[in-house]
Order: C-alpha cells, then structure tokens, then sequence
C-alpha cells in the first residue's frame, strides 16, 4: 500500500508536490550571506554503524529548494546530481534524511549554513518474541520500508481504525523507545477521497537494517511477492502473533445475510503471502477455503490492472477457532459494529457462531465471549 514504482512516483511528484513548492519572488528569501532565522532546525541522526545522517523537515527544504530553484536556477534532477542524492524523495516525504556528505554539499550550494542540532542515536533491535512476529505481520500488511530513506511507514484509515492506530503506536514506541511521527493525506492538496487516510513513520537507519535482518524486505511488495520469513512459521506462538498483524491489516470480517453468519477472508496482492496466511492456518487446524482465489482490479488513480488473492474461512467451527486462538485486534475493536449489522439481518452473535451440529455453543466460541467480557 501506498508504494510507487519509478514512474509513478515521478508522477505523483509532479502532480502533488512540485506545484506545493511556494516558488516566490527573489525580493522574498533572505540574501546567503545573513542567518535565515525561519528555518526550523536540522537534526543530525548518528547511526549505530557510525555513519551520519541529517534530517530535515519540510519547510526548511521547502525554503532551500525555492532559493536554488530562484537564485541559482537549478532543477530538482540538477540539484540531486550535484549533491549525490535524488532529492525527489526528500521533497516527497516531507521530512526524510540525507548522509553527512550529501548535506554539506547542499550546504555548499545554498551557500549559507543550515541550523542542526545533534542528536545521539539509538541502536533499535528487538528479541524474536510474539510482539516482533506481530510488528513483522503488520508490516508486511500496511507496512513499507524505503531503502534510500530508511523510512518505515504504517498506513492506516485514520479515523475509522483510530483505536487500532494508537494500538499499534503504542506497541512500537513501548517495543523500541522511540516517538513514531504521523501524516495524514488530507494535508496533501489532491487528498480528495484519501481524507481519512494516515500515516505513522520513522526514518531510522538503524530499526531499517533490524526489521530487513528480521525478514522484510525493502521497496514495492508485490514486486517483491513478500511472504513470512521462516523464523515465525517455525514457532507456534509466533505463528499465531504474525496472523494477528497480517488479518488487522488486510484481513476481514464480513456479515452474511443469507447464511446469518460471519465470512473471515485474508487479502494481499503477493500469493505467496495468502499461501503463507493459508498454511499458517492450517498449523493451527484452521482449516480455510481449499482453494486461494484471484481477481483483477484496476486502480482508479493510476489505471493500472492488478491482482489481487484471497483465502475464506467461513465454517463456523473454524471462524470460532480463528477468533479464539488469534485473537485479532480487528474483532476486538469492531465488535459493536458487527453486533449492530447482525442485529439489522435478525440474528445475533452467539447464533452466528454456534456450531450446526452442536446444541450448546463450542469451547472456542465460550472463549471468544470470556475474551469480550
């Protein structure tokens, strides 16, 4: 989610973030020679391999960008060969980082210093336990990894999963000691119908090479065809951890009219992904549709056709399993809502999780509702 290819990415930038840039008149900067006192501060992040890399936020590259763009009439693809870095993905990401090398030379062409201030950094690892196998699930569903920023972005529908959100930002802040930054789409000009859409991030060299040592991988997953790495599928516990985070993220749970009953279904755009949710399952004797579906859809933004596969589960017995053993967020924080559109269709929870064969409810449903209690 929220990935582009090269191409894409040029586009977006054009259409969203060139047109941003405030491009003033001369009269309006501050001549080189004099402290420009409206640009907020620069951070300088010490990474755990000793290499040194500046972080600046958006209005200060906004500023400098318009100066060479004015002063020394320089495009974008001139400024990024003369310092060694393409400066697209700085302008893109509002508040991204450079290598010490990089930003002196942007100091040099600017031709005035830029303020910073130092800041140690933090070596970021974390055990293999069940809160690692959830944040690995997690990010291999909404999840992104930017190599060239060491950005490690969550995105989220910001106002209908808030709970989830804060979920999430509490366990990686709790996990890494760390402050997670957050965006929202309708700060973007173009954000019509993205309103809702957010952002948590970090750009961190040192949680980038932890999470890439871990099994992530960097850049486009479905390019990718990302899976689970093996050191979760090897161990139950965190086998059941990292469906957690892959079923909140690009799982469902949908209510079915004609059968007065549930439909769990987990999404992704990589196949060997649902095979690993389908496999996963079955190490839990959860067992889900026998066959993993795909369809074409195409992107109303761009026009591209792409596939997407799909495994069910929508035995009652197995849906009561699923929810038992894996307890994902997304039926906690959701369930009055479905209560709700059972209630609408003339049914309820419990008859909508009872087994057919079975006269009482089943030990995996009577779970569920201790868990609800």
């Amino acid at each position: 989610m929220n990935e582009f290819d090269e191409g894409e990415f040029d586009e977006y930038y054009e259409r969203n973030i060139k047109k941003n840039l405030n491009i003033q008149t001369k009269d309006d900067f501050i001549p080189r020679d004099e402290p420009n006192e409206n640009l907020r501060s620069v951070k300088s992040i010490f990474n755990s391999d000793g290499v040194k890399r500046i972080s600046i936020d958006a209005d200060t590259i906004e500023t400098v960008l318009n100066d060479l763009k004015i002063k020394r009439n320089l495009t974008l693809q001139q400024i990024s060969k003369k310092i060694g870095t393409n400066i697209k993905n700085l302008t893109y990401s509002y508040t991204k980082t450079l290598n010490e090398k990089s930003f002196q030379k942007l100091e040099e062409l600017v031709g005035r210093k830029i303020p910073r201030e130092k800041i140690e950094g933090k070596n970021l690892t974390h055990k293999k336990d069940k809160d690692l196998a959830e944040l690995i699930g997690i990010m291999l569903g909404d999840g992104h990894l930017n190599k060239q920023s060491y950005r490690q972005q969550i995105s989220f529908n910001g106002v209908d999963e808030k709970k989830y959100m804060l979920y999430i930002r509490n366990k990686i802040q709790s996990m890494y000691n760390i402050k997670l930054n957050e965006r929202w789409e309708k700060d973007n000009r173009n954000a019509a119908g993205k309103e809702k859409g957010m952002f948590l991030y970090i750009d961190n060299k040192s949680l980038f090479e932890h999470l890439t040592s871990c099994g992530l991988k960097p850049g486009n997953k479905t390019k990718n065809q990302v899976r689970v790495p093996n050191w979760i599928k090897s161990d139950r516990n965190f086998t059941i951890a990292c469906l957690r985070g892959l079923f909140d993220t690009d799982g469902s749970i949908s209510v079915v009219k004609q059968r007065s009953s549930l439909l769990i279904d987990f999404t992704n755009t990589s196949l060997p992904l649902v095979t690993d949710f389908k496999e996963m399952c079955e190490t839990l004797n959860i067992k889900s549709s026998p066959k993993i579906t795909q369809r074409e859809w195409r992107n109303k933004n761009t026009g591209k056709t792409s596939i997407s596969y799909k495994n069910f589960i929508a035995s009652k017995s197995q849906i009561s399993k699923f929810l038992s053993i894996v307890k994902p967020k997304k039926w906690e924080f959701n369930i009055d809502r479905i209560e709700k559109k059972l209630e609408l269709i003339g049914t309820n929870l419990k008859d909508a999780l009872k087994y057919h064969r079975e006269n009482d409810l089943g030990d995996y449903v009577k779970d569920i509702f201790r868990d609800l209690e």
